[in-house]
């Protein structure tokens, strides 16, 4: 067997000088003008690597999200250098760029970078690879200021292509002014005029989630770039100018963030997002952050600079997959999270620990409500099926499922007493705590989403649907009306 093994050596070789021989080809050489690993270098990563290779996810050990551990860990995780500073032509890092083996390449599952990119690494590392950021210990993307396609020159398109879907907002003004995502910035809706009141720039793509903070003029905005990037901020709203008035970026992450959530007593802050971690923040440390920047100046509006940094009360890797949806008990007791892994778990808010976990769904967690007024919750889990149980008695055999058999089940709201559950192909199936169906069923084509009125003597109910209607509806469910939000105002153009 020995010539077997000579042979692989043989072809290790021969590929190695395959390498070098096409790394002297590539454009670019140590004498030209010096390459920024922040400007140049970083984005390139950001896109194309740290989905694989990040802060929650590191496929082979290695992550490259921060420089330090780019250059120093080395794929079979000894601790060998990656990166060799003055020649890429003995960088590991360099090689995978360039090897014609589609098992050894870098990225793996996607197209090889252009000949350009990978003549800037190659600058670099001869160059010295020199890191022109402050910190190598810390994720680079912190230092760039945002993110990879320079959102601090974006803006909101002068028009939309097409309407948003209506899953999040705010009111304020007894639910006169309605607070909507947008790309870009946040849309206020004025009820009473059937108009868009005011676009107010934040700097990130996409809107995922708005929450008021309880009794406060204060909303946290879930928002990012779906790969590359996440931003959680803080948006003030003016009650004496009717606008919204203040933002303050909060935190950024490696990926976007999906959902944040108040306790019912604004005590605790928690926010989940595209990886497997959860991040729980007492409201007091973010109140005393929020005062400082205040007296130094604060924020410009939309300024996609960090406004404070400070750190969570909780900050764990509490999933094997994306924690798709996360909420509070009604007596701030336990926080609940929901995972594609299949799991919802338990964090006690007392002693902070995790407690239990709820394994029955079946299939990915896509949605979770608690109960109003009692220590319980309902998680939608595979097919539709909705399951009620108890976060203190988590694996009790007391807990109930309702099958739905709705393979496009999404959605789960709280409506009232009720739960509304919603289907991708525009099903709305509605249910008493007990996991009965209830009588009353409607249906509203598209729905996304579903809130009681609160200001409105009458009652009623504010529904927001995929194509970006928002609709009106009455105690018994009929119609008032319904507002094409994004046709508004000249905001659509149906021709781009």
């Amino acid at each position: 067997m020995r010539w077997f093994y000579q042979v692989l050596v043989m072809l290790y070789y021969a590929q190695l000088s395959f390498c070098m021989a096409l790394a002297e080809e590539l454009p670019g050489n140590a004498e030209s003008a010096p390459v920024s690993f922040i400007r140049d270098l970083a984005p390139i990563l950001q896109d194309q690597c740290v989905g694989c290779h990040g802060s929650t996810k590191a496929k082979g050990r290695y992550r490259v999200h921060q420089f330090s551990d780019m250059v120093d860990l080395g794929a079979d995780g000894n601790g060998s250098d990656y990166v060799e500073a003055g020649s890429a032509e003995r960088s590991e890092f360099f090689l995978r760029l360039i090897t014609d083996d589609s098992d050894e390449r870098m990225p793996q599952d996607a197209d090889s970078l252009k000949p350009e990119q990978i003549a800037l690494f190659r600058q670099w590392i001869d160059q010295g690879a020199v890191y022109d950021g402050e910190n190598p210990d810390r994720p680079w993307i912190e230092e760039r200021g945002y993110s990879v396609e320079d959102p601090l020159s974006a803006v909101a398109p002068e028009s939309y292509p097409h309407p948003l879907p209506l899953n999040s907002w705010a009111m304020f003004e007894e639910e006169r002014f309605v607070v909507l995502g947008g790309v870009f910035e946040l849309l206020v809706w004025d009820r009473q005029k059937e108009a868009v009141h005011q676009r107010f720039p934040l700097k990130s793509e996409r809107i995922n989630a708005i929450t008021q903070k309880p009794d406060s003029t204060l909303m946290t905005v879930s928002a990012g770039s779906p790969g590359r990037s996440g931003e959680l901020w803080f948006v003030d709203w003016n009650p004496e100018q009717q606008t919204l008035e203040s933002s303050w970026l909060v935190r950024r992450f490696p990926d976007e963030v999906l959902r944040n959530q108040w306790s019912n007593s604004g005590s605790w802050l928690a926010v989940c997002g595209a990886s497997s971690w959860v991040w729980v923040w007492n409201w007091s440390d973010l109140e005393a952050s929020i005062q400082e920047a205040v007296e130094s100046g604060g924020n410009s509006v939309g300024s996609a600079k960090l406004a404070f940094n400070t750190e969570p009360t909780v900050a764990a890797e509490a999933h094997a997959d994306w924690i798709q949806d996360l909420t509070f008990t009604h007596d701030s007791s336990y926080l609940v999270t929901a995972s594609r892994d299949g799991v919802a778990r338990v964090l006690d808010m007392n002693s902070l620990k995790w407690t239990g976990a709820y394994r029955g769904h079946e299939g990915p967690v896509h949605a979770l409500v608690a109960h109003p007024a009692e220590s319980r919750v309902a998680t939608l889990g595979n097919r539709g099926a909705v399951h009620f149980w108890d976060p203190e008695k988590p694996e009790s055999k007391s807990n109930k499922k309702r099958p739905y058999n709705w393979v496009s089940a999404r959605g789960l709201h709280v409506a009232g007493t009720q739960l509304a559950l919603t289907s991708m192909d525009g099903k709305t199936g509605w249910l008493a705590w007990n996991g009965k169906s209830v009588q009353n069923e409607f249906e509203v084509e598209n729905m996304e989403m579903i809130q009681q009125k609160t200001a409105s003597d009458t009652g009623g109910w504010w529904v927001g649907s995929k194509d970006g209607l928002w609709i009106e509806l009455d105690s018994d469910f009929n119609t008032q009306r319904r507002n094409s939000i994004y046709s508004q105002v000249g905001l659509v153009n149906e021709d781009q």
